[in-house]
C-alpha cells in the first residue's frame, strides 16, 4: 500500500473546486445565470406575480426558493434611490386610476371605490395626509403658558385682560419677554 507524502488533504470539504452546482466566482457563467435569474424573480414580483408563479416560470423548486432570489436581487441589485421608487409606484397609480376613471364618473360603485383607493395611496406616497408636527420652541411654549394664565385670571376675577396682564407681570416680571 502506497503512503500519501504530500500535505494535500483529500477530505471533500477542502476541495478548490465548485461547490453545489458550479463555480461561486461572481463573474462565473453560472453566478451570472443565477443573478441574471434573480433579476427576473424581482420583475416578475414587480408586476404582481406570487413567489409561487414565479417558481414555476423561472424554475425554482418551490416559492420559497422564488422568495429567497427576489430578497437576493433586492440585496445585490436594486440600487434606486426613494424618489425614483416612488416616481414609479407614482406613475403605476396613475395607470391604474385612468383604468377605472371613467366608470367611476359614470357611477359604477366598484370603479369608484377602486380610484379613491389609488388616490388615498398617491396621498399616502406624496405625504398630502401626513399628520402636521408643531414644533414649539420654549419661548412658544412660555408663551403660550402665559397666554392661557391671561385668560384665566381675566376670566376668574372679571378684570379687563390688560389689568390681568399687569398682575401676572407684577409676580413674573420676566414673563414680560413673552407678551409681545
Amino acid at each position: 500500500m502506497a503512503r500519501k507524502t504530500d500535505n494535500k488533504s483529500t477530505h471533500s470539504k477542502s476541495t478548490n473546486g465548485p461547490k453545489r452546482g458550479g463555480s461561486r466566482r461572481k463573474t462565473s457563467p453560472d453566478m451570472v445565470d443565477a443573478a441574471l435569474r434573480q433579476v427576473e424573480a424581482l420583475r416578475l414580483r414587480q408586476a404582481g406575480a406570487t413567489f409561487t408563479q414565479i417558481a414555476a416560470t423561472l424554475g425554482y423548486s418551490d416559492r420559497s426558493g422564488a422568495r429567497n432570489a427576489v430578497m437576493a436581487a433586492l440585496v445585490e441589485h436594486v440600487h434606486e434611490p426613494n424618489n425614483e421608487m416612488r416616481a414609479l409606484e407614482l406613475h403605476r397609480l396613475d395607470a391604474l386610476q385612468l383604468a377605472h376613471w371613467q366608470k367611476a364618473l359614470a357611477g359604477d360603485c366598484y370603479a369608484t371605490d377602486r380610484v379613491l383607493k389609488v388616490m388615498e395611496r398617491r396621498a399616502k406616497i406624496l405625504g398630502l395626509d401626513a399628520r402636521i408636527v408643531v414644533d414649539l420652541t420654549v419661548d412658544d411654549r412660555k408663551r403660550q403658558l402665559f397666554e392661557n394664565a391671561v385668560s384665566a385670571l381675566a376670566a376668574e376675577t372679571g378684570c379687563p385682560r390688560h389689568e390681568a396682564v399687569e398682575q401676572l407681570l407684577a409676580i413674573y416680571p420676566e414673563a414680560n419677554q413673552w407678551t409681545h
